[in-house]
């Protein structure tokens, strides 16, 4: 939940629901913690500090200038320091909402969960219709795998405030995790409605839509994920493996060539360049890549599986010896792996002309149950392929 998580994004949620009000000018301890405010709005943290602790000086006991030095220690990474100056806040005013949610999220960053809910709670009990404290109470809940009890208090967050778009991108997570494509695809669009701007939104909306097989739909949100964030390789490397599973091999192979120009150690986008690039005829060329790819990572000693994967392509691993590989003590990275490795041997078979050995790997592939796996999606349509064509030979 990176995106959400954001500790910039989360505090000046909360940030704004301070109640600090501007005095007459005049180098009021007010008045500075209201500049706090502005600073801290434009990301200048050291300058909000700087500010508090002149109000400090002037008023030791303005518990809104310890809540918002606080905040801004956070963002810093100061977590230690930030719950020292909470619990001054709280000490000033056992009273003060923010004060406990604020400190909850330090809390939170240092591993401390059970800490953080009790202060969320506090905050909660403090003011029932506190819409921030239930997000943040959700985040650490999630966080220690209750998905059921942080969707219910993401839920409550939107009750109270029906634009809360954090709270919609939250629990769009929370429900991707827990299998809910649905739902996920809801909040989303809910989100997207009032930020349709949002490239975190459109991106993981995608992720639900792939994973329920609406790969068109899919498209179309990585593509405006793209132009939102241009940099962003991962959503044009998922495009790319999206328009290729649906026949569009040329600029599925555009989309790997940029992503590979853009940052040239990315292994998967590699893979499905040879897989592209065979497919079109330049089966030659793409080997010697990755060859030349292969030597680059054993001169630096790699030996992970995506190190398999590329000596399998380039024909230096048996498929015995690939999908021996794939093996691995934890069941979900080997369903994942032997997913991946089952879509490689496949193609590969597929290209030498083998049909019954790739249509064997493809429907290994298919069986893992993998359905949001890239190479899933892969493997399926090319198992749909050969089915049409056998049909159309009889």
């Amino acid at each position: 939940m990176q995106a959400v998580r954001s500790i910039v994004t989360r505090l000046f949620i909360l940030f704004m629901c301070l109640s600090v009000v501007p005095t007459a000018f005049g180098e009021t301890a007010a008045e500075y913690v209201h500049d706090s405010h502005q600073k801290f709005a434009i990301g200048d943290m050291d300058g909000a500090i700087a500010d508090c602790n002149k109000a400090i000086e002037l008023d030791a006991s303005n518990e809104d200038a310890y809540c918002n030095r606080g905040f801004a220690k956070i963002s810093l990474g100061d977590k230690d320091g930030a719950i020292t100056d909470l619990n001054r806040a709280i000490a000033i005013d056992p009273t003060n909402v923010d004060a406990y949610d604020i400190r909850g999220m330090a809390e939170r960053d240092k591993g401390d969960f059970d800490a953080a809910i009790a202060d969320h709670t506090k905050a909660i009990e403090l003011k029932p219709d506190f819409a921030p404290a239930y997000l943040e109470r959700g985040i650490v809940e999630e966080m220690k795998g209750d998905v059921d009890g942080s969707i219910a208090d993401y839920s409550k967050a939107i009750v109270l405030k029906p634009d809360f778009t954090s709270a919609y991108f939250a629990r769009a997570h929370a429900e991707k995790d827990k299998g809910d494509l649905a739902g996920t695809i809801a909040d989303t669009s809910k989100l997207i409605e009032y930020k349709p701007d949002d490239a975190g939104a459109h991106y993981v909306r995608a992720l639900a839509e792939r994973a329920s097989g609406d790969l068109n739909a899919a498209i179309a949100d990585y593509t405006t994920t793209i132009k939102l964030q241009p940099s962003n390789n991962d959503a044009r490397y998922c495009r790319g493996c999206l328009l290729y599973s649906l026949g569009d091999t040329t600029n599925a192979l555009v989309d790997f060539q940029t992503v590979i120009g853009m940052y040239p150690p990315a292994d998967y986008p590699r893979f499905w360049l040879w897989v592209a690039r065979t497919r079109l005829g330049d089966g030659k060329n793409a080997m010697t890549e990755l060859k030349d790819y292969v030597a680059t990572l054993k001169a630096s000693g790699s030996n992970d599986w995506p190190t398999r994967i590329t000596e399998y392509l380039a024909g230096q691993l048996s498929d015995q010896k690939f999908l021996a590989a794939a093996k691995d003590s934890d069941k979900q990275t080997e369903s994942k792996q032997l997913c991946q490795a089952y879509f490689y041997a496949g193609s590969k078979h597929l290209f030498a002309g083998d049909r019954a050995k790739a249509l064997d790997y493809f429907q290994k592939s298919v069986a893992t149950k993998r359905t949001g796996t890239l190479e899933y999606i892969g493997a399926a349509a090319e198992l749909k392929k050969l089915k049409s064509d056998k049909r159309s030979s009889l």
